[in-house]
């Protein structure tokens, strides 16, 4: 298949820049885990500004993100026509895949926004550093 290139693991730091070069990103989650499941991919994805298509039941979050946001295609991990239809609409619509990639940027940016993620990691470390719990307090020390 010509159009499809695999690499090898990427450097960590290189992630931006390999999510930024893709025309689709792709996630999976299956049925039994998407109770309790978020694939943090998906996250990554949205921040990316790139088209999703995801395999997860309706009922997940990542599902519900993709679908309200407008980011992406959410297929049933369960039925692989829905899949493979979805990845053709994607690979034959470059306007398509244009708009869900700019909305997927939007609504990381009105969701994630870093003075509120920061603000929440200071607070779970400030309620750890002052706990009453001594192993705790131990790791802020």
């Amino acid at each position: 298949m010509s159009n499809l290139l695999l690499l090898d693991l990427q450097p960590y730091d290189e992630v931006p820049q390999v999510l930024a070069s893709a025309d689709v990103l792709l996630a999976t989650l299956e049925t039994t885990a998407s109770e309790f499941a978020v694939p943090s991919k998906v996250l990554s994805y949205l921040c990316a500004g790139r088209p999703l298509l995801l395999a997860a039941p309706p009922g997940n979050l990542a599902a519900s993100i993709v679908q309200k946001s407008g980011s992406g295609i959410v297929a049933n991990p369960d039925r692989s026509d829905e899949w493979i239809a979805a990845a053709k609409t994607l690979a034959i619509n470059p306007d398509l895949r244009k708009a869900l990639g700019s909305r997927a940027r939007q609504y990381a940016e009105t969701n994630f926004p870093i003075s509120r993620v920061a603000a929440s990691f200071e607070e779970v470390l400030l309620r750890t550093y002052t706990s009453e719990d001594p192993e705790a307090s131990a790791i802020c020390s």
